[in-house]
């Protein structure tokens, strides 16, 4: 069976994680001060002018984490994928 273009994201877009971040009232400094990144890094990233797949990944794992702790359902981008 093939994968179709409508199967979840792994990794969240700049849009997606600035929208986490309204829905779960987080900043981006907050962000950054988990990550032990700064915050012109993660914005460069919202922004879509970095790439950065891994820091992505991190940012979705703690974010997911933040829906979960507020007992809020996970977005698409969020939730694990099988992988085969």
């Amino acid at each position: 069976m093939s994968r179709t273009k409508c199967q979840a994201q792994a990794i969240p877009t700049g849009k997606q994680i600035k929208k986490a971040l309204i829905d779960l009232d987080l900043r981006p400094f907050d962000l950054a001060k988990d990550l032990g990144v700064s915050v012109l890094y993660i914005r460069m990233i919202t922004n879509e002018k970095r790439a950065a797949k891994d820091m992505r990944k991190k940012i979705a794992k703690r974010l997911a984490m933040e829906y979960r702790r507020n007992g809020y359902c996970l977005p698409a981008w969020a939730q694990q994928r099988k992988e085969q």
